[in-house]
């Protein structure tokens, strides 16, 4: 599950075959799910926190034109966002770091601008860093033994076909954009459908209940392009702590 909200939130279900030093050396909780399964919580404090920082930063505009058009303001921004993928790199530490720094005193940072970076390249910016910051999450989980091989979106961030392209082009992997925005929710209704014995089981409440909105793969051109621009984000924190030091 790959949450969408103020945090970003990506929780993988496993077993017990995986590395616990490594999950406890990258802050990761462990804790029990369902039938001998466990899971695990990498987040980034800054998801669409981040952007309602933007928004109320620098989308003045927009804000008026979604007004007028009795639209979200996200939604003005992603018709508006570039089209290709940008070189710019954002550290999205605006509120320190979650997993796996948990590093309170960490920074945000906005790197590679010039007199050609106009807004609509900040904000697909923007969402490539929350992306980059999920994508080292992923790499410090495989590491651990726990293989992510498709993300399924929810929340309110999951409601953007660009930023859902864009993690299906970082992740190099298939996004499916759930027909619901409150999971959680949606897993509580779940578990007291089978409680009551509406459903017979969870299999059966989840068959019935949790629907696909759409399907995302990865464009194998942006790929490249972000595989080479990941390799210089994921030196960006410590470059950053260094200076700040």
């Amino acid at each position: 599950m790959d949450c969408m909200g103020s945090v970003e939130c990506i929780a993988p279900i496993f077993d017990n075959n995986v590395y616990l030093k490594i999950i406890s050396e990258n802050n990761f909780p462990c804790v029990p799910f369902l039938k001998g399964k466990y899971t695990t919580y990498a987040f980034n404090f800054t998801g669409g926190s981040l952007l309602k920082w933007y928004r109320d930063n620098f989308g003045y505009e927009e804000v008026l034109e979604a007004e007028k058009l009795s639209k979200s303001a996200y939604e003005v921004f992603n018709e508006k966002a570039s089209s290709k993928p940008t070189e710019i790199l954002i550290l999205p530490h605006f509120a320190g770091t979650g997993t796996p720094y948990m590093d309170p005193y960490g920074k945000g940072a906005i790197i590679g601008l010039d007199f050609n970076t106009s807004k609509s390249v900040i904000y697909r910016a923007l969402l490539e860093g929350i992306t980059y910051e999920m994508k080292y999450n992923v790499e410090c989980l495989k590491e651990a033994g726990i293989e992510i091989e498709e993300l399924r979106a929810c929340g309110g961030g999951a409601r953007s076909d660009l930023w859902l392209q864009i993690k299906a082009d970082i992740m190099d992997k298939k996004v499916v954009a759930l027909d619901i925005d409150e999971a959680g929710t949606l897993g509580t209704t779940i578990l007291a459908g089978v409680a009551l014995r509406i459903y017979p089981s969870l299999e059966v409440a989840i068959e019935k209940l949790v629907k696909v909105k759409k399907e995302f793969y990865p464009n194998q051109e942006n790929v490249e392009f972000y595989k080479k621009n990941y390799k210089k984000y994921k030196r960006v924190y410590n470059a950053i702590k260094l200076i700040l030091e």
